[in-house]
């Protein structure tokens, strides 16, 4: 199948368990794939402890992803790695580990392959986010002058509470550096209301 099919491949559980310490065989996909594993099937797939898989995800994801290879790889911390690209995306709780979360995931991604966008993309595209993690990426990013993009995270969390003043002052800190006075002043007077 690997070989033969023109379309994206999204590869997840028991078609992960199929090539136990052969991951070489998905170099040879006629077209791109993603494969979700959990530590488990990582540290089956590349041979090695499930312990050195959790104790480096990161190197366990590249090592299992290529030029037309994306590995998002489930855990506290889900990884993607995949044609020379790198992410941490976000963090898991134990929701997260209950039976069909993972053919949620892999449906998501299949779903977003199926309408053209790149796999990396479609892999960090439909990793799950919490509030924890948006907001220590949001002010990594502001450390970082990345505003842009902790903007991003940012209106993220006040979509998920609106009512939160600290969300409302952090969206208003970025756009203060981002030189939007008028919007920040609309959190900052939102978070004020709030308090």
């Amino acid at each position: 199948l690997l070989r033969e099919c023109p379309v994206p491949l999204v590869l997840d559980a028991d078609a992960i368990s199929v090539l136990k310490g052969e991951p070489s065989l998905l170099a040879e996909a006629r077209s791109s794939a993603v494969i979700t594993p959990h530590p488990g099937e990582a540290a089956r797939l590349l041979g090695v402890p499930v312990a050195e898989v959790v104790c480096a995800p990161l190197r366990a994801a590249q090592l299992l992803s290529g030029s037309h290879l994306v590995c998002l790889l489930k855990g506290p911390v889900t990884v993607v790695a995949g044609g020379g690209r790198a992410a941490l995306v976000s963090s898991g709780g134990p929701e997260l580990a209950r039976a069909g979360t993972g053919d949620v995931l892999a449906g998501m991604i299949g779903t977003l392959l199926a309408q053209g966008v790149d796999p990396f993309d479609a892999a960090v595209a439909a990793a799950p986010e919490d509030e924890g993690i948006l907001r220590d990426r949001a002010e990594f990013l502001v450390r970082q002058g990345q505003l842009e993009k902790a903007l991003a995270d940012a209106e993220k969390l006040v979509q998920f509470d609106a009512a939160n003043a600290e969300r409302q002052r952090m969206r208003g800190f970025v756009l203060y550096a981002l030189g939007r006075h008028d919007q920040a002043l609309k959190s900052f007077e939102q978070s004020v209301l709030i308090d």
